[in-house]
């Protein structure tokens, strides 16, 4: 009877653990590509918004507190030898979870010269809806800085995601503007 009792959750525990290890190194073995993939789609992202960029230089790594301000990644943009933009990888939390984008920003002037969406786990219907609406992304084409908070005209019902990324875009203004001294 006692062996019954210690049979039934030891076999539970070891399968436990083969699928743990399992699942471990499909993590392992897919994640390198997932991310390789995401910073492809970032550079086609900047070589969208921002035509004329001529180097793209990856300068996160000078920063420790990036997650405070949703940023993953940050690059600078040159055109004619000169800083003239930056571009964001960030995330906004919205309904459903996690929204991936990149947003440019002028280094010249307080505007947004463009967003573009990497991913998301919106609701079909809602929230992917807004991501996917040409005049959603359209919205934030140089726009000052100072307008984001205004809104649009937009009537989606995808509230939680329209504040989602309104806030993430806000952190990543305000990094751009006081933190990053050297843009």
């Amino acid at each position: 009877m006692k062996n019954k009792f210690l049979k039934y959750p030891l076999i539970l525990a070891i399968v436990g653990i083969i699928c743990a290890f399992c699942l471990a190194i499909v993590y392992w073995i897919t994640n390198p590509i997932i991310n390789e993939r995401n910073i492809q789609k970032a550079k086609e992202a900047i070589e969208e918004l921002y035509p004329n960029v001529e180097t793209v230089e990856d300068v996160s790594k000078g920063y420790d507190n990036l997650d405070q301000y949703s940023i993953s990644t940050i690059y600078d943009l040159t055109t004619g030898g000169e800083k003239k933009a930056s571009a964001y990888q960030a995330v906004g939390k919205g309904y459903s979870g996690d929204i991936v984008y990149l947003i440019v920003l002028s280094n010249e002037e307080e505007k947004i010269i463009g967003i573009s969406f990497i991913s998301n786990s919106e609701t079909s219907g809602y929230g992917a809806d807004l991501i996917a609406n040409e005049e959603f992304v359209a919205w934030f084409k140089d726009l000052p800085f100072n307008k984001l908070d205004k809104g649009t005209d937009l009537s989606t019902g995808a509230t939680k995601t329209m504040n989602g990324i309104k806030k993430s875009v806000t952190k990543v203004i305000d990094f751009h503007s006081t933190v990053r001294e050297d843009k």
